[in-house]
């Protein structure tokens, strides 16, 4: 199941009718590569203060090799390091590479960048279709859609339908879920 970090508590579910038939929609990914739930993707960046002004942070992702941004306060930070995760991440996927999966790391200088929900899903989306071994016209042709649309179901920086981004993974043999918990 695709889970949110510790903010989702109850699992929604909705009925609804699609072409005539009854289909049960659990919202987001049941997509684990070995079958497991799939937590909300996050990664650990590290924040390093200039050593100068105390002020200023440079910030990077142990687990990707490359990219590097700063960050005036913590706030800004966290926004430049967003930013950094979603290029690096984008460019994986431009590139048709393999996403690193993140690691847990400790300390002071390590926090947790986590993407929004959609752009979560399609990274997973993305990994999910890399371990299929489909091309993207082979999903194009079982989405009936042109292949210049399952690109963009994969760029973050375009929106996707729920409906849309659930029959692609239904494509690749999984099925979407969400789960909802209270906010720690």
């Amino acid at each position: 199941m695709f889970r949110g970090p510790a903010m989702f508590d109850e699992v929604i579910r909705k009925d609804y009718a699609k072409d005539g038939e009854n289909e049960r929609i659990q919202a987001f990914v049941d997509a684990g590569t070995a079958g497991g739930e799939v937590q909300m993707i996050g990664y650990y960046a590290r924040f390093d203060p200039d050593p100068e002004s105390r002020r200023f942070f440079t910030i990077t992702f142990p687990d990707i090799p490359w990219g590097v941004s700063q960050g005036e306060n913590e706030q800004d930070g966290r926004a430049m390091a967003l930013d950094l995760l979603r290029t690096v991440l984008a460019e994986h996927m431009r590139r048709g590479e393999e996403i690193p999966r993140p690691k847990s790391y400790r300390g002071a200088r390590y926090r947790l960048i986590s993407l929004p929900a959609l752009e979560a899903a399609k990274v997973e989306l993305y990994r999910v279709f890399l371990a299929s071994g489909m091309r993207k016209s082979e999903l194009a042709r079982a989405l009936g859609i042109p292949k210049t649309n399952v690109d963009r179901l994969f760029a973050l920086s375009r929106k996707s339908r729920l409906d849309q981004m659930e029959a692609a993974f239904a494509a690749l043999g999984k099925r979407v879920e969400i789960a909802v918990r209270d906010a720690a």
